[in-house]
């Protein structure tokens, strides 16, 4: 266990951290904070980041029963070492832990997140990357959501040079408390199917309503259903539509400010 060499057959539903970088500690208490219903023993943190890292990690209270495999996440062999065919999630950070580029960086994730879904479609993943070429590698992966890092770096510095206080305001949305800030909470029931406008008016008055996460949750599960439902009409034209439609869906696509009469959609 101290060295990553744990045998982790038994492991399900897990959350895997790949890659290393500075302040790795801030991000692994960001992350347990922002998923309270993952306990630490369901957290796996896969990366080739020397002992003394790890030995920090390890040594700190706030991780404590937190997993750790020594490895390469981009290699096939690894990743079935960390059970990824029993999985849920997966975060792939911009690996510092060597001495990659940038484009090295970008293409690992692109590859880590092939492999990763070639080995279980069903995987939520998150990665990563530097430069936005890239994006259209991971969509085509069928990556859940893209971090691009450098875009909100340079979005926030020209936000900024306008003095009125942007950097401020982004910074509050985006903050970790789970009171503050955007917080994005499941749809109730009863307001699946009714138009937008009664779900708005039925909120509390300080809850400002910006919009709707389409098509959350696990997608693999979210595509297979839509292509159940796309199939049940008769009609081999409006078939092939759907069918199209299935096949540009987006994961978590926000759906801002719709209008009143939008109908609140299931997922």
């Amino acid at each position: 266990r101290d060295k990553g060499l744990l045998n982790m057959a038994k492991m399900k539903n897990h959350f895997l951290i790949c890659g290393w970088k500075p302040n790795f500690e801030r991000i692994l208490s960001g992350i347990l904070d922002a998923n309270p219903e993952v306990p630490n023993e369901k957290v796996v943190i896969l990366n080739n980041s020397g002992q003394g890292e790890i030995d920090r990690i390890k040594s700190d209270s706030r991780f404590k029963g937190v997993n750790y495999l020594h490895g390469d996440f981009t290699d096939e062999d690894t990743l079935i070492k960390a059970q990824i065919k029993t999985a849920e999630r997966a975060l792939i950070l911009a690996d510092l832990s060597e001495n990659f580029s940038a484009l090295e960086n970008d293409s690992r994730a692109v590859l880590a997140v092939i492999t990763m879904k070639n080995l279980n479609p069903r995987i939520y993943c998150v990665a990563e990357i530097a430069d936005s070429k890239f994006e259209k590698h991971l969509s085509l992966a069928r990556c859940d959501e893209i971090i691009l890092s450098s875009d909100y770096e340079q979005n926030l510095l020209v936000q900024a040079s306008s003095g009125k206080g942007m950097s401020h305001i982004l910074r509050e949305l985006i903050a970790g408390d789970s009171d503050a800030g955007i917080i994005i909470e499941p749809i109730p029931q009863e307001f699946v199917g009714r138009p937008y406008r009664e779900y708005r008016i039925s909120l509390r008055t300080r809850d400002v309503l910006i919009g709707l996460l389409e098509n959350t949750g696990n997608f693999y599960q979210r595509r297979k259903e839509a292509l159940a439902e796309a199939q049940k009409n008769p009609d081999m034209e409006k078939i092939v539509a759907n069918l199209k439609k299935v096949k540009t869906l987006q994961s978590n696509l926000p759906h801002f400010t719709p209008e009143d009469d939008y109908i609140v959609p299931g997922n």
